[in-house]
């Protein structure tokens, strides 16, 4: 049994096909860039979480080198004694900021980056109290070539 469709019925027939045709590429594409949108904005927030981070970090860690070098380099002991506190506590500040980057951390690259800030930091931490340790003996000349020779290299690196 044959069917025979006028031709009025075939033209709407292929119009109506076209466009459903187009409604299902529309229906797809919207789908596709939706999609990709949400997944761009959310490496956007998350990268925006990282750049404040280390903002923060990297502005703490410079106020802790200036109140660090201003301790060893005072001529009394007054200004160690003041901004004793606020270096641990802008330090631990600082390793809980670090901790997050590490947390927010996904490539490799990422994590081999903070772990090499992480040895640095470490570095510096542990000349910073070396130095500050010498200055509070009493040694202040000492403290302050050490200031020279190990603390600020460290914080350059």
């Amino acid at each position: 049994m044959t069917t025979r469709l006028s031709i009025a019925a075939r033209l709407w027939l292929a119009i109506t096909l076209f466009a459903l045709a187009i409604v299902a590429l529309l229906t797809a594409t919207g789908v596709g860039t939706s999609m990709l949108q949400h997944e761009a904005r959310t490496q956007q927030e998350h990268r925006a979480r990282m750049l404040d981070r280390a903002s923060r970090w990297a502005g703490l860690t410079e106020t802790n080198v200036q109140r660090a070098v201003a301790s060893i380099v005072a001529a009394d002991d007054s200004v160690a004694t003041h901004f004793k506190a606020q270096i641990g506590e802008t330090t631990a500040r600082i390793t809980e900021l670090q901790k997050e980057l590490e947390g927010l951390a996904t490539s490799d690259t990422e994590k081999a980056q903070l772990a090499k800030v992480a040895a640095a930091r470490k570095a510096y931490v542990d000349s910073r109290q070396s130095a500050l340790a010498k200055r509070k003996d009493g040694d202040a000349d000492g403290a302050r070539q050490m200031l020279q020779a190990t603390v600020l290299p460290a914080v350059t690196a």
